[in-house]
């Protein structure tokens, strides 16, 4: 390129020589070299620096510190420090070794292809133990997927717990609008979210929701209360509207909170006959209601200020009737990549999930 860009101003100091106007000068590169000839401006550049006596076609040496600050023995030091401290900053790395922040920033980025990552929010720092547990649990659910074929999404029912406030206010996301950038963005109060709400447990299968059950206020859920909806509502509900399902004794999907995992709910399970599908503690990623259900209901929930628990319950009825029953299928369907890929992540959480650790 350097040879090249010289070639060019050689020619340009000949045709000045010559007497040629710069103009023709510039036509005539391009005639010669096409887009590599050099530009219009840099040809009456170097006539000028010609004609004030200029005898190099060298580029004027630049200010500044020399390329040659990254060498190798910068680029380990560098490393080093980031050893020693992965949150030391680009200031404080071009202070110890006496450079730029500017090398600093080549050495990081193109020497050794890193980058500063936030934190990645888990719901638990996983031990070896935990790690081991979730991948050994994941291989049992596929070999019973592999056990029972295709009739092993038609006989889950998957359930879990979540709040619902009155109200909670739109997402940054939610909230954009199309506008000039004469008129600014828009503005929004940082509100609150209203302290009424009330939690749902939802069952639901690959066809869709079978049941919701609205806590009473001042009831809190216990064993008692979560049996009660099994061997009640729930097992009525079945009955109604999913005929067959009971007899093919159910798989129960479900987390390892106490009132799924107390004994009067394991007895009141062994009477129905239904078979309960192992979970792995702290398993979110692995919890259909979590990555899929429950982000999906509550979006187009967010802004709207209910005043009542009817309203809520008109407002999540009418998201139900809306969906598809693809997506609950779909969602259900999940697991067995979910299950793999923690298998292949050795029991480490999986990076991408939605699920929101604080409701």
């Amino acid at each position: 390129m350097e040879d090249a860009k010289k070639s060019q101003r050689a020619i340009i100091f000949f045709l000045w020589k010559e007497g040629v106007k710069p103009v023709d000068m510039f036509n005539r590169l391009q005639a010669v070299f096409g887009d590599s000839a050099e530009s219009r401006a840099t040809v009456y550049r170097w006539v000028q620096h010609f004609k004030s006596g200029r005898d190099t076609l060298k580029d004027d040496p630049r200010s500044g510190r020399p390329r040659d600050v990254i060498t190798e023995e910068n680029v380990a030091a560098v490393e080093t420090l980031l050893m020693e401290d992965r949150r030391i900053t680009i200031r404080e790395i071009a202070s110890s070794i006496g450079c730029s922040e500017g090398a600093v920033h080549s050495i990081l980025h193109d020497s050794l292809g890193v980058s500063k990552v936030s934190a990645r929010w888990v719901p638990r720092l996983l031990g070896p133990e935990k790690k081991r547990d979730r991948k050994e649990h994941c291989l049992l659910l596929l070999d019973l997927l592999a056990q029972y074929g295709d009739q092993f999404w038609r006989r889950i029912i998957t359930t879990d717990e979540t709040w619902i406030p009155y109200y909670n206010p739109e997402t940054k996301e939610q909230s954009k609008e199309w506008r000039k950038r004469s008129d600014g963005p828009p503005i929004k109060a940082r509100v609150v979210p209203s302290v009424g709400k009330v939690m749902i447990t939802v069952f639901w299968d690959c066809e869709g929701i079978i049941l919701i059950d609205y806590l009473p206020k001042g009831q809190t859920i216990n064993a008692k209360y979560y049996s009660d909806i099994l061997a009640g509502p729930l097992r009525t509900q079945l009955a109604k509207c999913r005929r067959g399902k009971l007899h093919s004794r159910p798989l129960l999907q479900q987390d390892n909170a106490r009132p799924h995992t107390a004994r009067h709910t394991r007895s009141v399970l062994a009477d129905l006959k239904w078979e309960l599908l192992p979970h792995p503690p702290y398993s979110p990623d692995l919890a259909p209601s979590d990555y899929h259900l429950f982000p999906a209901l509550k979006k187009p929930l967010r802004g709207i200020r209910f005043q009542s628990l009817e309203e809520v319950k008109r407002a999540i009825n009418k998201w139900i009737k809306d969906t598809a029953q693809e997506f609950f299928e779909e969602g259900l369907k999940k697991l067995s990549s979910r299950w793999r890929k923690c298998i292949d992540l050795n029991g480490s959480y999986i990076e991408k999930y939605d699920v929101n650790f604080n409701e």
